[in-house]
């Protein structure tokens, strides 16, 4: 299993929309790609790096649907996930709370022993205070589709790049350690479009995290007798 869930908590849908861009640069489908009031244990067992994105509303509030996702984050097992944050927020209109969902999602998980991963540097931001900030960086990538839009695409890139990096890097210590390196094999039926972007879309994250990956491919005629073999 080695599979990037993307979880968004969005009221206007702001934050689905950044939810989904982010998801394009991690190379996640998006059938990978979630509203956070869907989040069951099952699903969260499905994934190994848990995307998490909420907006900040009043002082400094989550999104309404994650009150009941972190929840259900918090009867998971996450010690072997990562988990990277996202949010956004108004730095002109709220700088004294900027992106504090953020921070509230990291303050209900840090005791979960999961792996924090896209911690962001304060630097070409302009706001007053955040509890997103620990030891001198968000704990997460803050947004701000008010004021700051035209540098939204650049953000998300540079920290998708970075979370793969992080995720590569980690599974290389996994490995230094002697453990295994985690490993995808995908069965494709047949010539399906969709499925083989799917399928391209993981094999490729597999590549950029570090992963091992395999394909295997049957015709559309192979009998479930052949593919349970």
């Amino acid at each position: 299993m080695n599979k990037i869930g993307v979880f968004y908590g969005s009221t206007t849908g702001t934050t689905e929309d950044l939810a989904r861009r982010i998801a394009e640069k991690l190379d996640v489908p998006s059938a990978d790609v979630f509203d956070v009031s869907k989040l069951t244990e099952a699903l969260v067992n499905e994934y190994d790096v848990l995307v998490l994105g909420s907006s900040t509303w009043g002082a400094g509030e989550l999104q309404d649907d994650w009150y009941d996702g972190v929840k259900v984050l918090k009867k998971c097992d996450l010690s072997h996930k990562s988990v990277a944050l996202f949010g956004c927020g108004d730095s002109d209109s709220y700088s004294d709370t900027f992106c504090d969902a953020i921070g509230t999602l990291y303050e209900d998980l840090k005791d979960t022993h999961c792996k924090f991963c896209g911690a962001t540097d304060t630097a070409g931001y302009t706001f007053d205070s955040s509890i997103a900030v620990v030891d001198g960086k968000f704990v997460g990538l803050p947004l701000d589709e008010v004021n700051e839009d035209s540098k939204t695409d650049e953000r998300i890139s540079a920290w998708a790049e970075q979370v793969k990096q992080e995720i590569a890097t980690e599974v290389a210590e996994i490995v230094a350690r002697g453990g295994k390196r985690p490993h995808l094999a995908a069965i494709l039926v047949g010539h399906d479009g969709g499925s083989e972007t799917y399928v391209a879309a993981k094999v490729k994250a597999c590549e950029i995290c570090g992963f091992k990956s395999s394909l295997i491919r049957y015709e559309s005629d192979v009998t479930e007798e052949e593919l349970l073999a």
